[in-house]
């Protein structure tokens, strides 16, 4: 959608250029334009991927055969697995790492 304006803005400006149009130069706005509907797509498939990826957590059910001691310790340690993987990410970003 937003390289449907930008394309149009480009040729105006091209015509402008060689003298066959006497508007203002669009390319400017067009590509404004462009960008606002790119973050837009992005912001939009990002928070349902964020949204799916909550769901799928609450979704988890254990096996019946697995008492709640079991289940408690499974619990803490994928705690501790995203605490870690957080604790990384944070280093890297404090370092300058991507």
């Amino acid at each position: 959608m937003g390289f449907g304006i930008f394309g149009p803005a480009i040729v105006n400006d091209i015509l402008k250029a060689i003298g066959v149009l006497h508007i203002p130069f669009l390319s400017s706005y067009g590509f404004l334009v462009f960008i606002i509907f790119q973050a837009n797509i992005l912001s939009r498939r990002f928070s349902s991927g964020f949204e799916i990826a909550e769901n799928l957590g609450d979704d988890i059910t254990f096996p019946d055969f697995i008492n709640e001691e079991d289940k408690e310790t499974i619990r803490n340690f994928e705690i501790k697995i995203y605490l870690k993987s957080n604790a990384t990410v944070m280093s890297w970003s404090k370092s300058g790492q991507t």
